[in-house]
């Protein structure tokens, strides 16, 4: 790949990350949640009941940390969990009535967000962005995680 548009493709998704990021963080810190949190609300409110293991999976986040978010969703009155009487290994999720209004909040800043972003991009134009965004969305799961190294590991040192 010519070096020109790799550089151009890596800024152009800086600035995207940065212009959709700074948007969420607005919505969730006015909604009193944090952007994971936010995230593991959203991934919950998916279904009508779901697994912890579920969501962890669908999160990318191991069980432990996603419990310790949870414990915190649920103090703040957003999630119930019930323990499976059979198996006390399997926690169920839902949400609770308030989780429900603050997703459905959440839901529709996000939609009038990107309903703005749209009305920016020209009608005809609107698939073309769609196929070129799930393309994109496609190769990135493909290619897993960007980084191997551990964080303590040298090969991170020119990152500094």
């Amino acid at each position: 790949m010519d070096q020109e548009i790799l550089t151009q493709f890596i800024e152009k998704l800086h600035q995207l990350e940065k212009g959709l990021s700074c948007c969420f963080k607005i919505e969730t810190q006015c909604c009193g949640v944090s952007m994971a949190q936010c995230q593991s609300l959203l991934e919950i409110a998916r279904k009508e009941q779901i697994s912890l293991v579920e969501v962890a999976a669908g999160l990318g986040l191991d069980t432990s940390t996603l419990s310790r978010m949870v414990n915190n969703l649920v103090n703040l009155g957003l999630v119930n969990r019930v323990l499976n009487p059979n198996d006390r290994r399997y926690i169920s999720l839902s949400l609770t009535e308030q989780g429900k209004r603050l997703c459905n909040s959440l839901e529709t800043s996000i939609s009038n967000y990107i309903l703005k972003i749209l009305g920016a991009i020209p009608a005809e134009k609107h698939a073309q962005v769609a196929e070129s965004i799930a393309l994109l969305a496609s190769a990135v799961k493909q290619c897993g995680e960007p980084c191997n190294c551990e964080p303590g590991d040298p090969a991170n040192s020119s990152l500094k």
